[in-house]
């Protein structure tokens, strides 16, 4: 009787499809392997024009909050002893002053 059992079995085995074609199950983990790989690959280049996008959205956003910018416009910052002057209160006659323009810098006198 457990001759017959092992013989049953030698004959499953040998019957079973890994027995006949081996390299079939290897083929078909291969294909799944490579169509993972290929959406991996798709989804990082997604992803990337995604934070591209992004990234220059934001860059867009601190060039025109950039203190530069707004002094191409017009704009300057004036400073008394390195403290920037918020006030025409914070300044009397006589102060020197630094005005900073978005290309240098010049000194300047308080007259009125």
């Amino acid at each position: 009787r457990k001759l017959q059992l092992n013989k049953m079995r030698l004959e499953k085995i040998m019957n079973s499809r890994a027995y006949k074609d081996p390299l079939r199950r290897v083929n078909e983990y291969r294909i799944i392997i490579d169509n993972d790989i290929s959406l991996m690959q798709k989804d990082i280049r997604n992803k990337y024009e995604t934070n591209k996008q992004l990234y220059l959205k934001l860059l867009t956003k601190l060039d025109a909050l950039s203190p530069l910018k707004t002094m191409q416009r017009g704009y300057n910052i004036t400073q008394k002893d390195g403290k920037v002057i918020k006030s025409a209160k914070e300044l009397k006659i006589g102060d020197e002053v630094t005005i900073s323009f978005y290309d240098g810098k010049r000194k300047a006198d308080i007259k009125e």
